[in-house]
């Protein structure tokens, strides 16, 4: 590898690891500093429930990944009293951008000389191949240096924070990049799962498939339980690729009415909810239409022996 493709792999990654438009400080000791304003450095309960506001942001996909480890360092520098300020804010309104405000911390960013110490250390560490650290560090803006410095300040050994985790860098430079499957995994479990947008069937099945699908099948699911909270299974049919176009969500809704109803019983409704995962679209179509308070038998019927 050249100097020059080190130099742009380098920069690649670093830009991942910038916090952007937050100015922390690259603080290596990890203990936060004195300098975070008003009533002092916050004590490590404090930070701890900041570092935890922080998460819960980024649960909610308040803002991009990217965003996380910047937020974790300026919970390291900031007082008590601006991270109760952070802490109520994102507790009053989770995703409202003014919260970082309050634990934006005014000392300078890293020097160039330090982003260069933490890339060299790195590279000392045997954790990647050499790289054009001194090159690299001087085309970083004060922003961009304060992702580099904290994550690679932080390392044990060659492992980076967890909140440093999950960043593209461009092809390579310190740390992996996220695990396709594991992120797939997450999107099945953490998004559709956890807000009841698939059965626990399909959620051991949306696992598996993570794991065997290709890749750009693989980037759409991801890409999809990304994008919010989801409102049904759609994200879903992008991985397993059955049923495709079908509403499955509302064919599910139709069965539980049949039986809420008392049109049928609890083993046919779990039939009929099984059945929606697999019945093509105008079977789905026509059983939404015809399923409720009516009971008309030859609805359920009709639909359970159709293609």
């Amino acid at each position: 590898m050249t100097n020059a493709n080190r130099h742009g792999l380098w920069l690649g990654l670093s830009l991942c690891l910038l916090a952007a438009a937050c100015g922390g400080s690259g603080d290596d000791d990890g203990d936060g500093g004195d300098d975070g304003g008003g009533d002092g450095p916050a004590s490590g309960a404090d930070v701890d429930r900041c570092q935890g506001a922080c998460d819960q942001q980024k649960f909610f996909d308040c803002y991009d990944a990217r965003l996380h480890a910047t937020c974790y360092a300026n919970c390291e520098e900031a007082s008590s009293s601006q991270i109760d300020l952070f802490v109520g804010c994102v507790d009053n309104s989770v995703c409202d951008a003014e919260c970082a405000l309050e634990i934006t911390p005014e000392t300078p960013a890293p020097t160039g000389d330090e982003c260069v110490s933490a890339c060299q250390d790195y590279v000392a560490s045997g954790c990647d191949a050499p790289i054009d650290c001194e090159s690299g560090c001087a085309a970083l803006g004060p922003e961009e240096r304060v992702g580099v410095v904290y994550c690679l300040g932080n390392r044990d050994g060659c492992e980076l924070p967890e909140e440093c985790t999950g960043y593209e860098g461009g092809g390579g430079g310190p740390g992996p990049g996220p695990d396709p499957a594991a992120e797939c995994e997450e999107g099945c479990d953490d998004d559709l799962a956890f807000f009841q947008c698939i059965q626990a069937s399909d959620q051991a099945n949306c696992r598996d498939l993570c794991e065997t699908v290709d890749d750009d099948t693989r980037e759409d699911f991801t890409a999809c339980t990304s994008a919010g909270i989801c409102d049904d299974d759609s994200c879903y049919v992008l991985l397993s690729g059955e049923n495709a176009g079908a509403d499955v969500a509302g064919c599910q809704e139709a069965c539980d009415d049949e039986q809420f109803f008392g049109c049928i019983d609890a083993a046919t409704q779990s039939f009929c909810r099984d059945r929606c995962e697999v019945a093509e679209a105008d079977a789905v179509e026509a059983f939404k239409a015809c399923a409720g308070a009516a009971c008309d038998p030859t609805c359920i019927d009709t639909f359970l022996s159709s293609p």
